[in-house]
């Protein structure tokens, strides 16, 4: 089942958490606060979003493998997402972080990113920067001449952000809104 009320539960999420009445709002929302190490852990890897300049930023921390995205009989065949969305309030529009902890395929990474750009597009397209970022175990493999990774790469850099992919990731907040 793909939730379809993402585009409007994210954002109603972010703006104030006790306002979502969801039946599945304990499998999607992880966390919505402003606490200084935002971390998602999964298979051994983790992504550290470090909250800590001044004024705090809210950070909704969305499970979207599982949560806002389960596969089961509705849900289409081979729809592959990421495991994490970060959505920072920021002063204008939201910033988003899509976060895929992975193990050894990191072909298969990288289209879970895509996918989920893809798959909620709408919603990304109402914030001011999207990020894509992978934790891949075993090394940062050579990423450069991979028609797919480039692609996605173009698609973040359309939306403001970008893509990194490293064996250990702690993004700033302030870095990433520039």
């Amino acid at each position: 089942m793909i939730c379809k009320e993402t585009q409007t539960c994210f954002f109603r999420a972010l703006a104030s958490p006790l306002d979502v009445h969801c039946s599945r709002k304990d499998l999607c929302i992880e966390f919505c606060d402003q606490r200084s190490d935002a971390a998602c852990t999964e298979k051994g890897k983790t992504y550290h979003l470090l909250n800590t300049k001044g004024d705090r930023h809210k950070i909704l921390s969305v499970h979207i493998d599982g949560g806002a995205v389960v596969t089961d009989k509705q849900t289409p065949p081979n729809v592959s997402k990421c495991d994490y969305l970060y959505l920072v309030d920021t002063a204008e529009k939201p910033m988003a972080v899509l976060i895929e902890l992975k193990g050894k395929k990191f072909l298969k990474a990288v289209d879970q990113i895509q996918n989920t750009l893809d798959l909620f597009r709408d919603a990304f397209d109402r914030c001011g920067k999207v990020y894509g970022r992978i934790v891949f175990a075993g090394g940062t493999p050579n990423i450069r001449n991979i028609p797919s990774v480039m692609s996605l790469t173009r698609a973040l850099k359309r939306r403001g952000g970008g893509l990194e992919v490293g064996e250990r990731m702690t993004d700033k907040i302030e870095d990433l809104l520039g």
